[in-house]
């Protein structure tokens, strides 16, 4: 059954031009994702529903604590996260999803007498900054979902929590809310008062909203003007941030004041200057040369942007948050439908760096934030395809979708299709005679617009169709492209610096493993001619040039539907005649080729490198992130090898490689370790006889859920792989090196 939205903040939210008086804006009570935006939508919701985050023992342990998992201390955070998006995912897409009985059980029974969830807290004796710091982070996650899923349903007991938990917030400003907290503590990452506090202003003035009592708005604007008081950004993280501006911009669309206004044009502008890497999203610290980014902080960037939209009436907000969108959160999405942190590489021309310049294939599923806010992210863009203004309906191209709209006594639905990378089909179905006026977006990158064949030229970035039809009104649209140049980081080029290639929206790229490592240096901005005015199947055929004037073919393609696995976007390019293109393709060798894909799945204590066929594959860093890591091989058969510090603490290691066919090699079939006092020789990692009369005896240690990791790396949750470890190991040993053969 579809439940009615009277969507949280927006219903009654302000559009303006820089001219013009702001309008009343409001969301489709109704919508329903398709095509591309559908696509995404479930990979995304069927991620959140599977396992870890299916067993609700597991999400709920940031707030009972009978499991040991990453993140327990952030009370809230991972169990509030994942109620909000489901909640908003599941209208979306006409589904529901079995955990959410047990999450309301759950609240019931772990909200503390004062109001907050979490372990005990004694404020007024002391502040304890790694207790108390995710704990207010993450009740401020919980009570935000807590107030969209009372608003939806109309749900007692849930308003009594969210009530209950919005009171706590208010009493903790004697220990928290405090200047000296702004001026002199700082909070760099996601520990600090300048990350946790502001976090809350979102969840109280949606409680506002929901209830109509002016305290919190009243404690929402005393936090904010507390967060204005840190204006540095270097080394800040960047979700923490723009979850700040978010609240900001609430609290003016709900009070229809523009208090906060400029300050978050100010930082913003100042994001985007500074900080934006060149696929339009931010690091996961405020350095443009920190190596990785982080879904959370591009979620809530592509909202942000949306949100200034509405703020400002600046159709400029609209191509980034297009650009955004499409160029990162899309490029970023994993092949399971998860979202996490993908990590970037640099690329020199002559002694300057260009940070971000690709991509590389390491991408951690961080199922315990970035997989739920994104969910919830795509979910609200089914949403944004369309808005209305009394009889005046946008329609800004972020969405395929169907949204249908409470038009007077004549409910009107407006239908959004995809047909080509720049073009689309928009269908009006209305029962009965119906007049109204549809603004279309014409992008910054288009400058006009086709419908059914007749070009206009758009006002302040929209046309405008009076109409006035019966039932049923369709039109076809296209915005003109071309291939068209961009600087590294800017739209303008700057002086001896790369360039991005962009066709429409989309910015295009070129995956590493289409790349001869004889023509392609892997530090250096690449060389490539092209002659093609447009991309042409989502393709633009290129040769790839070698210091040495050696050549290949090869082709690029958009970021977003990029094969997986690493890339790079940043070229030294040139456009050359057909003519030109043709005779040298003559003499350019072809392009590797692609070979099948594998995905390797490593976890385990210290650092291990990973090496496929003798290739490093990649280094293992953490216990607790552990990343699917796609490669492309034509061999047959293949030799994985992990090399393990013998020293750890925890004596195990687990694996798992899914084949082509969907088959998964797990950490117990056909695995062989030695004891090695120092570094293998490399004939070792791809020989997997050599050394094998030492071989050791391997133990079977259990799987995910067991002692000591329990239940950290839950990656390998819904596998079936085993953690591994000989029986006995040489004390002077210093490394152990596992080894597999598979075909």
């Amino acid at each position: 059954m579809h439940r009615k939205i009277n969507w949280l903040l927006l219903s009654f939210v302000f559009l303006s031009s820089a001219m013009a008086d702001p309008l009343p804006v409001s969301f489709p009570p109704k919508a329903e994702a398709l095509g591309e935006t559908q696509i995404r939508l479930e990979k995304a919701f069927n991620r959140v529903c599977s396992e870890p985050l299916s067993d609700p023992e597991f999400v709920l342990s940031d707030l009972h604590f009978r499991y040991t998992r990453r993140f327990t201390e952030y009370s809230g955070d991972i169990s509030g996260r994942l109620f909000g998006a489901l909640n908003a995912a599941e209208p979306i897409l006409n589904t529901s999803a079995l955990i959410m009985p047990s999450l309301l059980e759950g609240f019931k029974h772990t909200q503390k007498p004062d109001g907050h969830f979490g372990v005990e807290q004694d404020l007024a004796k002391q502040i304890d900054q790694t207790k108390d710091m995710p704990i207010l982070w993450g009740n401020g996650r919980l009570l935000l979902a807590l107030v969209e899923y009372t608003r939806d349903h109309a749900n007692a007991e849930t308003l009594a929590q969210a009530k209950k938990l919005g009171d706590y917030l208010i009493s903790t400003r004697p220990y928290y809310g405090k200047p000296e907290n702004f001026e002199k503590v700082g909070g760099v990452f996601a520990s600090g008062f300048t990350t946790c506090y502001p976090s809350l202003i979102d969840g109280l003035t949606a409680l506002t909203q929901l209830t109509g009592e002016q305290k919190y708005i009243d404690e929402a604007r005393y936090i904010a003007g507390l967060a204005l008081l840190d204006k540095e950004f270097d080394h800040h993280h960047s979700h923490g941030r723009l979850t700040q501006y978010r609240g900001m911009l609430d609290i003016d669309r709900l009070c229809g004041t523009t208090d906060y206004l400029e300050a978050v044009v100010q930082g913003c502008d100042t994001i985007k200057q500074r900080y934006q890497m060149p696929t339009g999203g931010v690091t996961e610290s405020f350095d443009l040369d920190y190596p990785r980014d982080e879904g959370c902080t591009e979620g809530d960037w592509v909202r942000v942007n949306f949100f200034l939209w509405l703020a400002t009436g600046n159709p400029a907000y609209l191509d980034d948050t297009e650009h955004i969108l499409r160029n990162h959160l899309y490029a970023t999405h994993l092949a399971n439908g998860g979202f996490g942190h993908t990590v970037f590489n640099p690329l020199y021309q002559g002694e300057t760096p260009f940070y971000a310049a690709g991509m590389t294939n390491h991408s951690v599923d961080s199922f315990w934030c970035c997989s739920m806010h994104c969910t919830q992210v795509l979910a609200d863009t089914a949403r944004w395809g369309v808005v209305q203004s009394e009889s005046n309906f946008y329609i800004t191209w972020l969405s395929e979708t169907r949204a249908t709209f409470d038009h007077g006594s004549n409910p009107l639905t407006i239908t959004l299709l995809k047909k080509g990378a720049t073009s689309w089909t928009v269908e009006l179905d209305a029962a009965k005679e119906s007049s109204c006026t549809i603004h279309l977006r014409v992008p910054a990158w288009a400058n006009q617009i086709h419908i059914d064949g007749e070009q206009f030229n758009p006002t302040n970035g929209w046309v405008a169709l009076p109409l006035t039809w019966s039932n049923t009104k369709k039109f076809n649209i296209y915005l003109p492209n071309r291939i068209r140049l961009a600087g590294a980081y800017h739209l303008p080029r700057k002086e001896n610096e790369p360039v991005r290639l962009f066709d429409g929206p989309d910015l295009y790229a070129l995956p590493l493993h289409l790349m001869d490592p004889s023509i392609r240096s892997a530090t250096v901005v690449p060389q490539i001619l092209f002659a093609a005015d447009r991309a042409e199947n989502e393709t633009i055929p290129v040769l790839l040039r070698s210091e040495g004037a050696k050549m290949q073919k090869a082709s690029l393609v958009p970021l977003a539907n990029r094969p997986q696995g690493g890339c790079i976007y940043l070229f030294n390019a040139r456009r050359i005649s057909e003519e030109e293109f043709e005779n040298h393709s003559k003499f350019a060798q072809e392009p590797p080729q692609i070979g099948s894909l594998l995905q390797v799945k490593v976890g385990g204590d210290g650092p291990k490198p990973v090496y496929l066929d003798g290739e490093l594959l990649y280094t293992q860093q953490s216990e607790t992130e552990c990343p699917n890591v796609p490669a492309h091989s034509t061999r047959d058969t293949h030799v994985l090898s992990i090399l393990v510090p013998a020293a750890i603490a925890r004596k195990g290691v687990i694996c798992t490689i899914q084949t082509p066919q969907g088959e998964i090699h797990s950490s117990i079939d056909n695995w062989t370790a030695v004891a090695l006092p120092t570094e293998p020789d490399p004939a070792w990692l791809t020989d997997i006889q050599l050394g094998q009369e030492a071989a050791l005896r391997l133990i079977d240690k259990g799987t995910y859920g067991n002692y000591p990791w329990l239940h950290m790396p839950g990656h390998f949750a819904e596998k079936k792989a085993r953690w591994i470890w000989p029986m006995e190991v040489d004390p002077q040993a210093k490394y152990i090196l596992f080894r597999t053969e598979f075909k």
